[in-house]
């Protein structure tokens, strides 16, 4: 994974939040805790089609990505998300065996929460994604700069 460089105008923390989850009822409770925590929403999208349109139009700054979906599923999504449009993805998923947690880990998403999840689970796992998040793109953007330096060196 690639992210562009951005650093220089990444908020302190996330400002809007697109949540991807195609049962209703989990949607409404994301949102309702989100909104809690004072973060703005996008979405919610109940698809990968759906996410992807509201990526375009809203240019979120973290996705919340259920991993089961109709379609293409959320852990296909979170690469997409992270690898097309430089956009971190936390993984929702009401599976806690290995297998998910090493696909979600080779995808390289940024956080993993199981359901239900509650709001402080929420704000812990938001923080610590957008930290990471924000050290991967300070070191890309180091790597540019050295890069640079290298070729004109040369």
């Amino acid at each position: 994974m690639n992210p562009d460089t951005r650093q220089s105008t990444l908020p302190n923390s996330p400002q809007s939040i697109l949540v991807v989850e195609n049962e209703h009822l989990a949607a409404m409770h994301l949102v309702r805790c989100i909104e809690q925590i004072g973060v703005e929403i996008v979405g919610p999208a109940p698809s990968a089609e759906k996410a992807l349109e509201l990526v375009a139009s809203e240019k979120p700054d973290i996705a919340i990505v259920d991993i089961r979906m109709p379609g293409v599923d959320g852990l296909e999504l979170a690469q997409t998300l992270y690898n097309d449009h430089n956009l971190p993805v936390i993984i929702l998923s009401a599976f806690s065996d290995p297998h998910y947690v090493q696909q979600a880990s080779a995808t390289g998403v940024f956080g993993y929460l199981l359901k239900p999840a509650m709001m402080d689970d929420l704000r812990v796992n938001i923080a610590i994604a957008w930290s990471n998040y924000t050290l991967v793109c300070q070191l890309n953007d180091q790597i540019a700069q050295l890069r640079d330096q290298l070729d004109k060196n040369t």
